[in-house]
């Protein structure tokens, strides 16, 4: 189909290009009938990969493709993206010469007739509202009507598009996604992965066409799993059954030493009971008494053994009363004697001293982001603006010094 592909600078200037309208659509939102975003599925994955970095803040991305009007419609077609490597982005970030060579060097040795259609900002807690310093660094880089802006919250995966129309960066409800083999897009993100070899964001996304091929997609990582859980269960019953031989050996050590002072105890009184029999039977026999023994007088009664609690609980009376009262005394004053409790109130001045923290603010930091950074979360964000007093989220400077809860 003969379609009229118009520039971003001038709408005046058209020309005739054989635009292959997409069949396979998908629509994200509510879409403008007037003004419509097209982008390829390779480049929305590629965009979404490149979200899932961990070892940067931020990523910046060169949107490319064509500005088409089909019946009075006017289309912009987004079919390839490039990573900008090394920079940064700032509020007054300014594209060199370098970084503009960079660009076009790229596309000529990647990608055919195409034209930078807008740029992308990736970044974890990135705020999705357009403000006064994104505005600026949009006109200063990358001017023309319909130049598009794409802002992507890695943390919450949302995405938003904006259109440079009337001086102003004017949000779009939503967008379609349509898929292609898109070759031109597949090569460079090969390219982008041989040179990462160890980096998950370059994988070329797979599109599993049946329920069947996502199941077995997941299947090697439940077995994976499997063989995890195996190893820990494995791990865990193994360090337990040491621990219950170190109990037991424990246990039988000291219930052998019970026997062994009981045993002795046994001995020492069955000693002490057959040398009084003996001398019992001695003098009642009526013989001779040898020279320097003592008579032995018999009670009527029968003998009891001592146990070995009643044993213990003698010798401990004994060694009670030997010990001197004041000695006593003094020991029990001693057991009473304790060192004075801190009061509830010091507790609290101690523990506010130690965990009250504070964070200094870096350049380009949001509340959102530093919300993200220190605690994972954007709800965080409501509660640095409510400790330090803030009525803007974003009116923060860097150096500021901010009270964490």
């Amino acid at each position: 189909m003969i379609e009229s592909v118009y520039s971003s600078q001038t709408h005046g200037s058209t020309s005739s290009v054989l635009v292959k309208i997409p069949k396979n659509v998908r629509q994200v939102g509510q879409v403008n009938d007037a003004k419509k975003i097209y982008v390829e599925d390779y480049v929305m994955s590629f965009i979404k990969k490149l979200g899932m970095r961990k070892e940067s803040s931020s990523e910046l991305v060169v949107l490319l493709g064509q500005f088409v009007k089909i019946n009075n419609c006017q289309c912009i077609f987004v079919s390839g993206a490039i990573e900008l490597k090394g920079v940064i982005y700032e509020d007054n970030l300014v594209f060199t010469n370098e970084i503009w060579t960079n660009i076009y060097e790229t596309i000529k040795q990647y990608f055919t007739n195409v034209e930078i259609v807008g740029w992308s900002i990736i970044r974890a807690g990135l705020p999705l509202n357009v403000d006064e310093r994104v505005r600026k660094v949009h006109v200063d880089n990358f001017a023309g009507q319909d130049k598009t802006l794409l802002l992507y919250d890695s943390l919450e995966r949302e995405e938003v598009f904006y259109v440079f129309e009337e001086n102003k960066l004017k949000k779009q409800d939503g967008y379609y996604i349509y898929y292609d083999r898109n070759a031109e897009m597949q090569n460079y993100i090969i390219t982008l992965r041989e040179e990462h070899e160890t980096a998950k964001p370059y994988s070329i996304p797979r599109r599993p066409k049946t329920v069947e091929a996502v199941e077995s997609a997941k299947q090697p990582k439940k077995e994976v799993l499997t063989k995890k859980r195996s190893a820990l269960v494995y791990g865990i019953g193994a360090m337990a059954a040491v621990v219950v031989l170190v109990f037991s050996a424990s246990i039988l050590s000291q219930n052998d030493m019970k026997l062994n002072q009981k045993a002795k105890t046994q001995d020492v009184l069955s000693e002490n009971v057959k040398s009084g029999a003996e001398g019992k039977s001695v003098q009642s026999g009526g013989g001779s008494e040898e020279q320097g023994s003592l008579p032995v007088e018999t009670a009527p009664g029968m003998l009891s053994v001592v146990t070995d609690s009643e044993n213990d609980d003698t010798l401990t009376e004994k060694k009670v009363s030997k010990e001197s009262p004041e000695k006593n005394k003094k020991q029990v004053t001693k057991k009473q004697e304790s060192k004075p409790k801190k009061t509830k109130k010091e507790k609290a001045a101690k523990s506010a001293s130690t965990t009250q923290k504070y964070y200094t603010v870096k350049k380009g930091d949001t509340l959102s982001s530093i919300a993200v950074k220190l605690y994972h979360a954007k709800s965080y964000t409501n509660k640095l603006k409510e400790i330090n007093n803030l009525e803007d989220s974003d009116d923060i400077k860097a150096g500021q010094k901010l009270l964490l809860p």
